[in-house]
């Protein structure tokens, strides 16, 4: 099985400009419980990130990277 990050905690992420919430602007690879790869985007700000792959690390340690800025 490969780690995915649960769907429901998805908008527990935030933002790295706004702190605003993130939510799923484009899934590339999960099921109905999981995310494996996404596009998440800022419901504040509008910015992306794209993130390849979930790991076990905590939360805290997951690194999302920017994709665009669109302010």
């Amino acid at each position: 099985m490969v780690p995915q990050f649960p769907r429901d905690m998805v908008p527990l992420l935030r933002c790295n400009n706004d702190a605003g919430e993130l939510a799923i602007a484009k899934e590339l690879r999960g099921d109905d419980h999981g995310v494996l790869d996404a596009v998440l985007r800022c419901k504040g700000c509008g910015a992306e990130f794209r993130h390849r792959g979930w790991n076990r690390a905590p939360v805290a340690g997951i690194s999302l990277v920017r994709k665009t800025n669109r302010r």
